[in-house]
């Protein structure tokens, strides 16, 4: 080839390219890559509570606290003996140890701690139940000065809190307090499982849109364990390179006698969204993007997404379930199933913002399916019910927990159409639709027969609860016959293997295939949504799981036009389906999956499955 060949060549594909792209925007919306980083805070604990040095040297002035050179510690034993046991008096003394330029690592904890402990004194002196804490003016700012030193304390001993302190002093101002941990957390969540925690506030995210997080007392963390060689085998379903991370938060109590006690409680947000206190209950301080941020960060959606079309030999490797957390045997998992040229970054807002709901985070779990969008649709489904199968197989071989026997489906446009599959029965309607003679006197070879079965001939996964459809085309797009989806399909790059594995089933039976399949050449995912594959015709009224109920939530741009209506991708005609518990229309294009209606009726829908349970 000459250099004007090949630049002519690269130019045509580079244009291809550029225009499949314009074809995926359209069906999939854009992505981004979620950046995340991980910095300290401490320079910016001043402006937390919206205070400043001014303002504390004017708490210490009114103790009379005018000394130069500084006698930090006589300073606050000074502001100690002039707040008393006033609460407001407490308040401005916590804040203004929060604002001491105490000098080294431990002069911080010990301030941090002395800061915390008065902030904490306060609150109990208030008179105000710690329901109320929140709604109060002059509680709100001590809660906010409380969970500043607390974020300062935790950040300089994240490590060894992680591991768990029987008891350890730490030297304040005031003396020596005595610090313990807790965890209030079920297994594996002991001390010493995470390598450490992560003040959420610490991690700066873009790529996620709206930060999910919970006002209320304590310090968002995520709970980090990191992937090692040794921890290979614990981690495989853990998305690749990274590890685990969960949201926690911790909060500190109190008790006076000679020696100050501090309990500082780690709790998981997974399954508790308040604290108790002896005054009564209050919301915990919760962060749920950072957490989803740290085990996706560095992904491209729209890049990770397109490479599952076009390079699917490479992305074959990255496809399967991805647990962000533990298999949890008490959670019924919700499995999260993307569309055409996407990844499990299309769920970043959905997942975060269902989890802020402490019903909803309390029972369930979140798996995400990765697979690449150009293999053929009954192809995907099949390796992702494989999957399903083998986490019940690792985790739970007897198939008694609540995580095996209850599942909720959630499936995006084409993984709407992955979730029909896994929620049905096809008996022999597909093969009837492609094909003239029984499945048992087809002309192929014993191993492709076994592989073909699997695609064709399906069942329910075992323990369906429910199946949520959004932008679903249950009948296909008449989009995957235009000409911009033809160029998409001539970009499709299906696996060696694969491709061996069609031309030698159309050989073997060209003399028995019939219909429009025969015209259809090599089987994608781009054309297995179009309306004339004969997949449509074998959903079209396949029976459901027994129990198993649907709902079904359908964009139609704001236009309305009832059954005329469209998203813009997908017309009513193919994304509405008899039978739906509820029918949702939200005003919206092909991404239904990301407007609020969406969000709010997935979570209404998730708490009715609970009480249908």
């Amino acid at each position: 080839m000459s250099r004007l060949q090949s630049d002519r060549f690269f130019i045509r594909r580079g244009f291809l390219l550029m225009v499949s792209a314009v074809c995926v925007l359209s069906l999939t919306g854009c992505g981004s890559t979620i950046v995340t980083r991980v910095h300290s805070r401490d320079v910016l604990v001043r402006s937390s509570v919206g205070s400043s040095q001014r303002q504390a040297w004017r708490i210490e002035k009114s103790a009379g606290i005018l000394s130069k050179p500084r006698d930090l510690e006589a300073d606050a034993h000074a502001l100690v003996r002039w707040a008393g046991g006033d609460s407001d008096r407490l308040a401005l003394a916590a804040e203004a140890l929060l604002h001491t330029p105490a000098r080294g690592s431990k002069r911080i904890e010990g301030f941090s701690l002395a800061s915390l402990e008065l902030a904490w004194r306060s609150l109990r002196a208030s008179g105000v139940p710690s329901s109320k804490w929140l709604q109060t003016a002059s509680t709100r700012r001590t809660v906010a000065v409380y969970n500043t030193a607390l974020d300062r304390f935790v950040s300089l001993q994240a490590n060894e809190l992680a591991r768990g302190i029987p008891e350890q002093d730490f030297w304040t101002p005031f003396g020596v307090t005595r610090v313990s941990t807790k965890f209030l957390a079920p297994a594996p969540y002991r001390a010493g499982y995470f390598d450490t925690f992560i003040p959420a506030a610490h991690v700066s995210v873009k790529g996620m849109g709206r930060r999910v997080v919970t006002d209320g007392l304590g310090v968002a963390l995520v709970g980090a364990r990191e992937r090692t060689p040794e921890r290979e085998k614990e981690m495989f379903y853990q998305p690749a390179g990274r590890g685990v991370f969960v949201p926690f938060a911790a909060v500190a109590e109190f008790d006076g006698g000679a020696v100050t006690r501090a309990r500082i409680e780690l709790i998981d947000l997974d399954r508790y969204g308040k604290i108790e206190t002896s005054h009564g209950a209050i919301p915990l301080s919760g962060d749920f993007t950072a957490p989803f941020a740290l085990s996706f960060g560095g992904i491209n959606d729209l890049l990770m997404g397109i490479s599952g079309v076009i390079n699917i030999e490479k992305r074959k490797r990255d496809a399967g379930l991805y647990l962000t957390e533990p298999f949890d045997p008490d959670r019924i998992p919700v499995v999260m199933i993307h569309g055409l040229t996407s990844s499990p970054l299309v769920w970043r807002t959905i997942a975060t913002s269902l989890m802020a709901d402490p019903l909803v985070r309390k029972n369930y779990q979140f798996w995400y399916v990765y697979y690449p969008t150009g293999m053929p649709i009954p192809e995907s489904a099949a390796s992702i019910r494989d999957d399903i199968a083998a986490i019940r197989k690792k985790y739970d071989p007897r198939g008694t927990s609540i995580a095996s026997r209850h599942i909720v489906l959630v499936g995006y446009s084409m993984g709407g159409v992955i979730a029909h599959i896994l929620s049905t029965s096809s008996g022999t309607r597909l093969w009837d639709a492609v094909a003239t003679v029984p499945f048992d006197q087809a002309p192929i070879d014993p191993e492709d027969r076994a592989e073909l079965r699997k695609m064709l001939f399906w069942r329910p996964v075992p323990g369906l609860d429910r199946t949520i459809f959004i932008a679903t085309p249950h009948r296909g797009t008449r989009l995957a016959d235009s000409r911009l989806a033809g160029i998409g399909r001539r970009l499709v790059h299906l696996p060696t293997d694969f491709l061996q594995f069609q031309a030698r089933v159309f050989s073997s039976l060209s003399d028995i295939l019939q219909g429009d399949f025969l015209t259809m050449g090599v089987m994608t995912g781009i054309n297995s949504l179009s309306p004339s594959a004969p997949l449509y015709t074998a959903l079209d009224g396949a029976p459901f799981a027994p129990g198993l109920k649907f709902d079904s939530i359908i964009g139609d741009r704001g236009k309305g036009g009832g059954i005329n209506s469209t998203d813009g991708i997908v017309g009513y005609w193919s994304s509405h389906i008899d039978g739906a518990q509820s029918e949702l229309i939200v005003p919206t294009g092909h991404d239904a999956h990301l407007h609020p209606n969406t969000i709010a009726d997935l979570r209404r829908i998730l708490i009715l499955n609970l009480r249908n349970r």
